[in-house]
């Protein structure tokens, strides 16, 4: 597990660009910041949503799915957990505050497939592209928001059906992964994986402490292709470098679920 306390954490990943390490250094925003115009960070900075102290890394997927990227392609990084009191002045200004963000050698970057993409262009090895095909097909089984969809939802008499179109996204994803070789595009994880995985923590932890859902519920082989994938992924240095823990995913769905 990772160390996701207001010290940091490090992630040494064997998928590191020749023996360097990964490592996901947690620092804080403080809204002092807010007081004059800082610069933009010349190292590799992620600024992702807080968890519930104001300080530690919070729950959102899209943050763990830049993480994951960054760890797979050995990028020293540093994670700065921001509310919205204390995002730095030109990420308010000059981005409208959007998050995740990643800034680096003094250039900001924006909405996780564009900052996933630029993750692959600008840091040469490995190669983290999957093929237009395969992407376009995992984007079709609709997994996210199904998963969402469910976990948000508080009118009981709609669970039934989100549920299944869950189960469903979830089924056809298992299925894919039956002949995929291990991953979403091969034997090795893409950027691809960096999307899914972090999606099915959300499943595992808020999913299934809202709703009672687990990918054990997901039937036949391909929920077996699903279980043994996410436990491969889910044990992969980069991506438990930017693994929350079940209480801040929790608080998280909970605010959205309007708790």
């Amino acid at each position: 597990s990772s160390d996701l306390s207001s010290r940091g954490h490090l992630c040494s990943s064997k998928f590191g660009v020749r023996g360097r390490q990964c490592t996901g250094q947690l620092a804080s925003c403080s809204s002092d910041n807010r007081a004059g115009d800082m610069a933009k960070p010349q190292a590799t900075t992620l600024y992702a949503k807080a968890g519930p102290d104001g300080t530690s890394l919070g729950d959102c997927p899209f943050a763990h799915s830049v993480q994951m990227a960054l760890g797979l392609k050995g990028v020293q990084y540093e994670v700065v957990p921001c509310t919205s009191e204390s995002k730095p002045k030109w990420l308010i200004d000059e981005l409208s505050g959007k998050m995740p963000c990643v800034c680096h050698e003094g250039e900001a970057h924006v909405e996780t497939s564009e900052i996933l993409a630029w993750i692959d262009k600008q840091f040469a090895e490995p190669s983290l592209t999957a093929p237009a095909g395969i992407a376009e097909q995992v984007k079709g089984f609709g997994l996210f928001p199904a998963i969402a969809g469910f976990t948000k939802n508080t009118d009981d008499a709609k669970d039934p059906e989100l549920r299944e179109k869950c189960l469903a996204a979830l089924s056809k994803l298992g299925a894919h992964l039956e002949s995929s070789g291990g991953f979403l595009a091969g034997e090795k994880p893409s950027l691809l994986d960096c999307d899914v995985l972090p999606k099915l923590h959300v499943l595992c932890l808020a999913t299934a402490h809202f709703k009672g859902l687990t990918l054990e519920d997901v039937p036949g082989t391909s929920g077996e292709a699903l279980r043994s994938y996410f436990s491969k992924g889910s044990a992969l240095p980069a991506f438990t470098a930017g693994a929350y823990p079940k209480d801040v995913c929790v608080w998280g769905w909970g605010k959205a679920r309007g708790a």
